[in-house]
C-alpha cells in the first residue's frame, strides 16, 4: 500500500508514518470510491495542481505566487473548485477532506502517479 503512495517528490513512504490515515487506507474499497475521491479523479492536471497548491499554501496570494498566476485568477479557480468539490478546500474541514480523498485516489488510480495521465504528476 505504501508503494502506491509514492511519487517523484516522495520516493518512499513508510506505512507507519501515515498514523490514523493508515486505518482509512486499510478500510477503503476502491471498487466503491467516495464522491470526494471521484471528484478529484475528474479534475484535469492543471486544476488538480491548483487545488493542491491552494490546500498547501498559507493564502490565495501565496498560492498564486507559487503557481505563477495572478491572485484574482487563482481566487476565481478557488471559487470554481469549491463549487465542483462541494466544499471549500481552504477551510480546515475542506483540507481534511482533500487530504483524505487524495490519499484514497492514489490507492484507486490505476495509472501509477509517475506515468503520464495521472492527475498527480508534478
Amino acid at each position: 500500500m505504501a508503494l502506491r503512495l509514492t511519487d517523484a517528490s516522495t520516493p518512499a513512504v513508510d506505512a507507519a508514518d501515515l498514523g490514523a490515515m493508515l486505518l482509512l487506507a486499510q478500510t477503503y474499497d476502491p471498487e466503491h470510491p467516495h464522491e470526494d475521491v471521484r471528484a478529484l479523479a475528474r479534475l484535469d492536471r492543471r486544476s488538480a495542481d491548483v487545488l493542491r497548491t491552494l490546500v498547501e499554501a498559507d493564502s490565495v496570494r501565496s498560492a498564486a505566487a507559487e503557481l505563477g498566476m495572478h491572485h484574482s485568477t487563482v481566487q476565481a479557480r478557488h471559487e470554481a473548485l469549491t463549487h465542483t468539490l462541494g466544499y471549500d478546500p481552504r477551510s480546515n474541514v475542506g483540507r481534511m477532506r482533500y487530504i483524505a480523498a487524495a490519499l484514497l485516489l492514489r490507492l484507486t488510480d490505476p495509472v501509477p502517479p509517475t506515468r503520464p495521465g495521472s492527475p498527480w504528476n508534478t
